[in-house]
This record gives structure tokens, C-alpha cells and sequence, in this order.
């Protein structure tokens, strides 16, 4: 099994934004940590806010990979 890497920021605008377009340097399923999201999206049209001590993160799932959770 690989290693799932984290990568932690203070700031963000969005985790999801973030991966977007940086996607090229990260490896599949490595994930992308904010204490704080300033621009956060939701599904929906809705706001979405960021409370500290929320766990917000997005992580990189590559095209062709099956994703099994043990």
C-alpha cells in the first residue's frame, strides 16, 4: 500500500481550488490540509464558512484508480 501524504497549510482560499491547479505535484491520494479557508466551496450555491478546529481537506484521486477503504 502506498503512503498517503499531507500537506498542511494555514491559509487557503480552497483546499479544492488549491488541488485544481496544483494538481501536477501532488500524487494521488495526497492531501491538502487548511487551518482556515477563506473562499471555501459548498455544494449548491451555499456559503460556506470556516470555524476553526473544523477538519478541512481535499485529497487527489487519480483517473484510472479504485479507491478501497479498509
Amino acid at each position: 500500500m502506498k503512503n498517503i501524504n499531507l500537506y498542511k497549510f494555514n491559509e487557503l482560499g480552497s483546499t479544492n481550488d488549491y488541488l485544481e491547479r496544483n494538481h501536477r505535484n501532488y500524487e494521488e491520494f495526497d492531501v491538502i490540509c487548511a487551518k482556515d479557508q477563506t473562499h471555501g466551496r459548498a455544494r449548491r450555491q451555499n456559503d460556506w464558512v470556516s470555524m476553526e478546529g473544523m477538519a478541512i481537506f481535499s485529497w487527489r484521486k487519480g483517473k484510472t484508480g479504485k479507491l478501497r477503504i479498509i
